[in-house]
């Protein structure tokens, strides 16, 4: 089977990402810790008093969701190395969400905790950033000779790191169709197993992506 066309696809990086979970308000005193940067609540206004490094004034909040707001407010705010620059927050109505402002996969290692009773992190660190990508698209054509006619399977080896997708069109007796093999990876091949009977001057079109 003959390789007759490459082409690629580029999947830009995208960014890591993480949330605080607000199931009613918080207390005063409580924390939120982003990238070693902690966030203190302050219910009656005034400068952290438990130790934190930045101080989310809630006074005269009267529902978790505007805590959430305060929260947002004061991380977009922030000045500090840790969070300007790194750290962009987006508020819903119970949620703090939380994107690394640099995509891929270092905002991936992005600390966040808390102590406070009524909130609850994603997790203890940001996640599902991703880097830059570009996959490869391989289209291998091949048309069957009378020698073939009583083959099951073809077996198309590529060039892929790793083969990601597959898929392959058929000109039976100049009728174009999509149906007439199944597919089977294995390792960096491509093995096609028919569905109905090949015949000669059958042509098969695999088009297979992945890695290079």
């Amino acid at each position: 089977m003959t390789r007759v066309g490459t082409s690629y696809n580029e999947y830009p990086a995208t960014q890591a990402i993480a949330s605080v979970l607000l199931g009613a308000q918080l207390a005063n005193e409580d924390h939120i810790v982003i990238n070693g940067w902690s966030f203190e609540i302050q219910t009656d206004g005034g400068l952290p008093t438990d130790g934190g490094d930045e101080a989310v004034d809630t006074t005269g909040n009267g529902t978790a969701a505007f805590d959430v707001a305060s929260i947002v407010a004061a991380i977009n705010a922030s000045t500090a190395t840790l969070i300007a620059g790194v750290v962009t927050a987006v508020a819903t109505e119970s949620a703090v969400l939380l994107f690394a402002d640099t995509p891929g996969t270092a905002g991936n290692a992005i600390t966040l905790t808390d102590d406070a009773t009524n909130a609850t992190t994603s997790g203890a660190t940001f996640s599902e950033g991703i880097g830059r990508q570009i996959e490869a698209v391989h289209v291998h054509r091949h048309t069957v000779v009378t020698i073939e006619e009583t083959s099951t399977q073809f077996i198309v080896p590529t060039s892929l790191a790793a083969v990601n997708n597959v898929s392959a069109v058929w000109q039976d007796a100049g009728v174009i169709t999509t149906n007439d093999a199944t597919f089977t990876i294995s390792g960096t091949s491509v093995i096609v197993t028919e569905v109905s009977a090949w015949a000669a001057g059958d042509v098969l079109v695999v088009t297979i992506t992945g890695p290079e």
